[in-house]
């Protein structure tokens, strides 16, 4: 992993295939859920939340799940292979490890997003989209001679 967090795999699984690196999954387990956001939309729902006015939410709640799209490994795989080559697979391996494991299979993934929703927050369309916009995020980095 290029990382020592647990869930650095869930980002790395797309980028570091995309850049010709390995990506090390800590788990076997192709089900394994995983509640993500694009870096866009992040940033998009993060914008929203700034032109909010101060009683838009109750006064006892003072946080908001942001939404998310629920992606096992598998989803993340299959959106790697669509959008990018079946050849970027032979990138991602799986070795379980235990520890990593342990904290992985401990956190949440199911979210009720309606107070989100309701205040305006958006969700990604798909996995699969985003995989998209990053390409062609990266490609757009290139032919303005920036590294991403």
């Amino acid at each position: 992993m290029s990382s020592a967090a647990a869930s650095s795999f869930i980002s790395g699984i797309i980028r570091e295939p995309v850049d010709g690196k390995e990506c090390v999954v800590p788990i076997q387990d192709r089900d394994f859920p995983s509640w993500v956001c694009s870096p866009k939309t992040l940033i998009s729902n993060l914008l929203h939340a700034l032109t909010l006015p101060g009683d838009a939410m109750p006064s006892h709640k003072r946080t908001v799940n942001a939404p998310g799209l629920l992606a096992t490994v598998q989803d993340m795989r299959d959106a790697l292979a669509k959008v990018c080559g079946e050849d970027k697979l032979k990138l991602v391996r799986e070795e379980h490890d235990e520890p990593v494991a342990k904290i992985l299979y401990s956190w949440a993934y199911k979210f009720d997003n309606k107070l989100a929703y309701s205040l305006g927050y958006k969700a990604d369309v798909s996995f699969e989209q985003s995989v998209r916009e990053y390409v062609e995020w990266l490609e757009e980095q290139k032919q303005f001679g920036q590294n991403g």
